[in-house]
């Protein structure tokens, strides 16, 4: 599933005599393979909350804030501002949907693959992603609706009435609403483009199986070179890393034994990389900076995890963890209103009013869902099960 699975940790690392790997697999005696399996179960859970605030950050500007067609804030008046939250949104941030991907094929290919297997899988992530899926987009859908009804001031005026859609419009509101390439509950389209790349994950795992890392690198200078074709749902993040992930569990190669050698030289990779984009952040060219950077981030945030982990100073908030679905579908739509309503009424004038503005609507944001998510999980736990996916 998306983001709740666990990494059985009672397997151990076969036949890596026979996998070329370019970041090299390192065999391990039995016992340290159950150690470094529940690790990785470990790693994944901690990363969980973390990740979901850095997408909840992604989706938080209020100094891009629009409302009746008018951009509020002239943004190059707020230099600081720009910087600031394009270093944190731009670049801290954007590993975290990447990694996701990864986790989310490292996990569906967990245990064996078959035609039979391939069908129970589509069956539980059905219920696990389809099922949120459609429920969230519905919900965004009467949001809107009530929004552009009862508080047409806070509308962006960019998008027309949902009650003057046609029906191909409705329809495509869950795919590629007015054209933007996401479905209406925008933050979905991660979902959408996962449940695209499971549906063709035979293509992947034949592909991995027989052309092995050749097959993930092929991909991997696709998506640095943003070389593919322009179809809604099929994106090369989601098939890259994904297949990246896929990877991992299809061969039984134990990924933070694998990228822990790298750490040190990923840290500082990503440090430098991180500095020259935002430096350059206007030039063209800073694109291809910025995806080595995301490789050197997921590198360093897995393995400095599991370092801290491993050494018991870092412990898993179950309860964080579990929330994390929940904040990624709710956070949009309220983070979008809590912004325009702070940036209508507050007024912000200075680069420290806009950025304290910018993390304070995204700390609100997460605090409040999780408030929600323990009521609801509380007084409502089928249905909360239910939104969330049975996570």
């Amino acid at each position: 599933s998306f983001f709740y699975a666990s990494v059985s940790g009672n397997h151990y690392l076969r036949n890596l005599n026979n996998i070329n790997f370019s970041f090299m697999a390192i065999a391990m005696t039995p016992s340290q393979s159950i150690f470094t399996d529940s690790l990785q179960s470990k790693v994944i859970s901690f990363l969980r909350f973390p990740l979901i605030v850095g997408v909840v950050m992604i989706h938080s500007d209020p100094g891009a804030v629009n409302i009746g067609g008018t951009q509020i804030f002239d943004i190059d008046n707020f230099k600081i501002y720009e910087y600031t939250r394009y270093f944190v949104s731009e670049i801290l941030a954007r590993i975290a949907v990447p990694l996701f991907f990864f986790i989310s094929g490292f996990l569906f290919f967990k245990g064996s693959f078959s035609f039979n297997s391939y069908l129970l899988k589509i069956k539980r992530r059905t219920k696990t992603i389809v099922v949120p899926y459609i429920i969230w987009n519905l919900f965004v859908i009467a949001l809107v609706f009530l929004q552009q009804t009862f508080m047409s001031g806070l509308s962006s005026g960019r998008n027309g009435l949902l009650i003057d859609n046609t029906l191909v419009e409705w329809i495509s509101a869950f795919w590629n609403y007015n054209n933007t390439s996401m479905p209406i509950c925008y933050q979905f389209w991660f979902i959408r483009d996962l449940i695209v790349t499971i549906i063709l994950s035979p293509i992947l795992y034949l592909g991995i199986k027989y052309l092995r890392y050749y097959f993930v690198l092929f991909l991997g200078i696709l998506w640095l070179l943003n070389i593919w074709f322009n179809i809604v749902g099929f994106s090369i993040v989601a098939f890259f890393f994904f297949s990246a992930g896929a990877y991992f569990n299809i061969f039984r190669i134990n990924f933070i034994k694998t990228f822990q050698p790298f750490m040190k030289w990923a840290i500082i990779a990503y440090i430098v990389l991180s500095v020259t984009n935002l430096y350059f952040n206007h030039d063209t060219w800073v694109v291809y900076v910025h995806r080595i950077g995301i490789l050197a981030g997921i590198i360093s945030v897995i393995t400095v995890s599991a370092h801290y982990i491993k050494l018991g100073k870092w412990e898993i908030n179950n309860f964080l963890s579990e929330s994390s679905f929940f904040i990624y579908a709710y956070h949009a739509t309220f983070l979008a209103l809590i912004t325009k309503a702070s940036v209508k009424y507050i007024i912000p004038t200075s680069n420290f009013e806009l950025i304290i503005l910018y993390f304070l609507s995204s700390a609100i944001t997460i605090l409040i869902g999780l408030g929600l998510y323990y009521i609801l999980k509380l007084y409502l736990p089928k249905f909360t099960r239910i939104i969330t996916g049975d996570r």
